[in-house]
């Protein structure tokens, strides 16, 4: 697969700093503690990015969550939807829209002014793959952080896990996985 979609976190211990999930994944249990305590106490912030060979990359800033559960499962099922002619992602952290249009083999997305999202396009298969796969990394996480206290709240909240499953199954239904 070309195209890979990734997600990172800005820490919130004063130093701004963004950690890239492979650096989360390799040095788990020294960022444990500081993202358990982010997610207990507000949302865990960050970036998914896409990268594809043949296009400009594309940085997406917002709540981990929303971008996990709106722009990941929900735009799976509704871009899989032969109804739909566009799915439209509203950011929760600014005033700001990315635009994802379907066709037979490409998702074309765009951005406002606001976003610095230039107008791109993926193939359509590999691009909703990507965003399944990132969106199960992203709950694979969250699973993983609940093992660090049981204090705080349910860390892969239930309708998160409802809309993985509503995702997984517009994709199989398409035979895309």
């Amino acid at each position: 697969m070309s195209i890979r979609v990734n997600f990172c976190i800005q820490l919130r211990d004063g130093s701004g700093n963004v950690v890239q999930e492979d650096e989360i994944q390799n040095n788990f249990e020294f960022y444990a503690p500081v993202l358990h305590d982010m997610h207990v106490n507000h949302s865990l912030e960050g970036c998914v990015t896409i990268q594809s060979p043949s296009q400009d990359e594309i940085n997406i800033w917002d709540d981990l969550w929303v971008i996990v559960q709106n722009l990941f499962f929900y735009s799976i099922v509704d871009l899989l939807n032969q109804d739909k002619s566009c799915f439209l992602y509203s950011y929760l952290s600014q005033y700001a829209h990315l635009v994802l249009v379907p066709s037979s083999y490409d998702i074309y997305i765009f951005g406002d002014d606001r976003d610095n999202v230039p107008p791109t396009s993926f193939n359509k298969t590999e691009l909703l793959l990507a965003f399944y796969h990132c969106g199960q990394r992203y709950l694979d996480l969250l699973r993983r952080l609940k093992n660090v206290s049981e204090s705080g709240p349910t860390f892969v909240p239930p309708h998160l896990e409802i809309e993985a499953e509503k995702a997984q199954k517009a994709l199989e239904a398409h035979n895309l996985l």
